[in-house]
Parts: structure tokens; C-alpha cells; sequence
């Protein structure tokens, strides 16, 4: 609404407050009150209005410094898609291929700190160091130790670790967490871990020189949800397990370790139900706590793959 002076009906509003402060009766015709209205007050008001739009614009936090281009690439979430592993080295069998305890883990990289729920720490003041550039499928083989065949050294190929990706270019990068630690920006390689940027979009992250995963960014259309029906939860950890992408993997992780391990060893159906029961007990104490539910979804995805490994299978 602008008033019949040209100036927006609140400068109006304010200067009638100020009148009734100062013992002017505000219902009075405005030139009964001053025969020839001045326009000192609109000017001081406008003053006023810009003063206090510069102190606020100085009060405002600096821009943040530039932020590494390749770490920013890395800003979001990522899930495991698939974890692949060279089963026919014995050392690199820690695994075996897209096992519940790896697969839709969620890395988490924002401002200076990462997250992998399924490493054993977070990574404060993250920095990155880029390694030089190297053909895909001689880093792996470089990545991991060559073996011996017939007393020939073999180094591992890409389609050993079962990923079907087109050879390209890739730039190593390493992340270190500095806060924390004394040798600052030469921090020790955070989980001995590489991540390489594929020409697709997707990720490859080596791990601990056991596994390598298959990143690929989370968007919003994309569909992780829990085992169960969000739409039935009933309890606040199933609420909360359904609006957490990390604890949503780690309940498809549950479901799937233990359909592993009852289609290996039908005769424990019973007793491993009973001890699911159990565990949904331990898991819903946790009310909404998610490092609560976190931890007891860890441990019971751990117990389920060692009876599996029992069965004969690794996990």
C-alpha cells in the first residue's frame, strides 16, 4: 500500500508511534497537527533505514575461503552400490563380494568433515591430496599386492574385482583428517583409503587394501529405503531408521544377512528368528537415538555374517 505522500504506509506507521509517544494525538487530522507538513521526519526515517541496513550488512559472516575443487566434487552423500573384492588372492578374500557388512554403507562428505558408517571413525578437518595421473587398471594393479602364478608375478586386472567399468584416467585422490593430529595437513590417509573420480559420475573408493566400493552419489529421486513399509512404522526407531539414508542401509543389511544366513543353514531357522526377535527388541530400546541404533544394527549385520562364514561362506 503506498501512502498519498508517495512513501510506503509504513514509514507512516512508524512516524505515528513516534507522535503518540511524544503526546500527539494521532487521530487528528494530519494538518490540523501541522499546518505545513515537513518532510524531515520520511528523510530521517530513510536515514535510519539505510544506517541500519549497513550495520547489518557488516554484521553478516564473511564468505567462506575457496574450498579445494576437488573436495567440493565430493560434497554429499554416496551409498555403496556394490563391493568388490579379488577372490582369487586369499589376503584380498576378507569379503566376499557386495556382503552385507560393506554394501549400502553411506559416505557423507560436507564443509571440513567425513563420514563412512561403516569405518571405525569420522574424519574432522578433511583435507585433500591429489596423486598423479594413472590408467585405471594400473592402479588397481598397483593398489593392491600381485601374486604369484606358477612363479610368474601377477598383478590383479579390473575384471578380477568383477567391475565392469571402461578403462579411463583417473586422478587419486587421498583424504587426511587434520584436526586432531600433530602432523596437521600430513595426517595419516583416513581408513588407508583412495577414491577415484569415474568419467560416469560414480565413485571407486579403495578400502583398508581389502575392498574396493562402487560409490554412486544420492540424489533426491533416488529410492533407499529400509526393509519394512515406512508407511507402517510403528515405533520411534523404525521412524527414525526411515529418515536416515544411513540407518536405512543398515536395515536392508539386517534383512539381507539374515536371508543369507537361513538359505544356508535352513536348520537354525527357528533359533535365528527367535534371535531376530531379540535383536528388534535391543535395536527399538534404542528409542531415537540413531548412534543407539546404529551401533546395535553394526553389531547384529557382524553376527549374522559370521554364521554365515560358519556356513563355509566369507563375509
Amino acid at each position: 500500500m503506498i501512502s498519498t505522500h508517495g512513501e510506503p504506509s509504513n514509514f507512516f506507521g512508524l512516524e505515528t508511534i513516534l507522535n503518540f509517544q511524544a503526546g500527539i494525538d494521532p487521530t487528528r487530522n494530519q494538518h490540523e497537527r501541522d499546518p505545513m507538513p515537513k518532510p524531515a521526519m520520511n528523510f530521517t526515517v530513510r536515514l535510519v533505514a539505510v544506517a541500519v541496513s549497513l550495520l547489518s550488512a557488516a554484521a553478516q559472516p564473511a564468505p567462506p575461503a575457496a574450498t579445494d575443487p576437488n573436495l567440493a566434487a565430493m560434497y554429499g552423500d554416496w551409498v555403496v552400490r556394490h563391493v568388490a573384492v579379488e577372490e582369487a588372492d586369499g589376503p584380498h578374500a576378507a569379503f566376499h563380494p557386495d556382503t552385507p557388512v560393506l554394501k549400502d554403507r553411506v559416505l557423507t562428505v560436507s564443509g571440513d568433515l567425513a563420514v563412512f558408517n561403516g569405518g571405525d571413525n569420522d574424519c574432522p578437518g578433511v583435507t585433500v591430496e591429489t596423486r598423479k595421473a594413472f590408467g585405471l587398471g594400473r592402479w588397481i594393479g598397483q593398489r593392491f599386492p600381485s601374486r604369484s602364478n606358477n612363479g610368474k608375478t601377477i598383478a590383479p586386472e579390473l575384471h578380477e574385482f568383477g567391475l565392469d567399468i571402461p578403462e579411463q584416467m583417473v586422478i587419486p585422490l587421498i583424504l587426511h583428517c587434520t584436526n586432531g593430529s600433530s602432523k596437521g595437513a600430513k595426517a595419516d590417509a583416513w581408513n588407508d583409503a583412495v577414491f577415484l573420480s569415474l568419467n560416469d559420475g560414480r565413485m571407486l573408493m579403495s578400502y583398508n587394501g581389502v575392498a574396493v566400493f562402487l560409490l554412486q552419489r544420492v540424489t533426491d529421486t533416488m529410492s533407499l529405503k529400509p526393509s519394512f513399509d515406512c508407511a507402517k512404522a510403528y515405533s520411534a526407531t523404525e521412524h527414525s531408521i526411515c529418515n536416515s539414508k544411513a540407518l536405512s542401509g543398515y536395515d536392508r543389511s539386517v534383512a539381507e544377512a539374515f536371508h543369507q544366513l537361513i538359505s544356508l543353514r535352513p536348520d537354525v531357522k527357528d533359533a535365528a528368528k527367535q534371535e531376530q526377535i531379540s535383536f528388534l527388541k535391543k535395536r527399538d530400546a534404542c528409542g531415537d537415538a540413531m548412534s543407539c541404533i546404529s551401533e546395535v544394527m553394526s553389531d547384529r549385520v557382524s553376527e549374522l555374517m559370521q554364521e554365515v562364514d560358519g556356513a563355509g561362506v566369507g563375509n
